[in-house]
């Protein structure tokens, strides 16, 4: 005998009723209806221990995007305030990457991005050699890859476009 048998088995709908108010009777005595009480209690159970987790985990891993947010934002105002305490430092315009375009035009802004970093001014110029990005690798790994240059990247370039290099 199936459940929806059992239930319309429990349902009396008396000939004088108008259509549409259905009473139920009164079976709790009914051994039926007690072992199928008992079949769906612990699935009642499990859902609501699902349902439980699942919210433990959302609120669990949006916690942790607040505590990244507010890490980043604590850095970025130290390095703003860093930034705006030195006045005499240089102001340092990186040209905006477009992502649209062919892959010299992408190629010659980062070169154009790399050629406005600060340079200390010590080192002399036969030094300096040219950074040689391999072809798997963006400029973005390479500046999450650097230490001194990350910071100061960071603050310069927004982070939209940070994250899209």
């Amino acid at each position: 005998m199936s459940l929806a048998t059992i239930v319309q088995h429990h349902l009396t709908v008396p000939p004088s009723t108008p259509p549409g108010n259905i009473q139920i009777t009164d079976h709790t005595q009914d051994p039926v209806v007690a072992g199928i009480a008992l079949s769906v209690q612990p699935e009642r159970q499990q859902v609501t221990e699902a349902f439980g987790a699942r919210d433990a985990c959302g609120v669990r891993q949006k916690s942790a995007i607040v505590s990244r947010l507010e890490r980043e934002l604590k850095i970025l105002r130290r390095s703003w305030a860093i930034l705006s305490s030195n006045p005499s430092a240089p102001q340092v315009a990186l040209p905006l990457l477009s992502l649209e375009g062919e892959a010299e035009k992408t190629i010659a802004t980062r070169h154009s991005i790399f050629a406005a970093l600060l340079l200390p001014s010590d080192i002399p110029e036969d030094e300096l050699q040219p950074i040689l990005l391999p072809h798997s690798r963006s400029l973005g790994d390479f500046v999450r890859n650097t230490t001194g240059v990350r910071a100061m990247f960071s603050v310069l370039v927004p982070s939209k476009i940070f994250k899209n290099l």
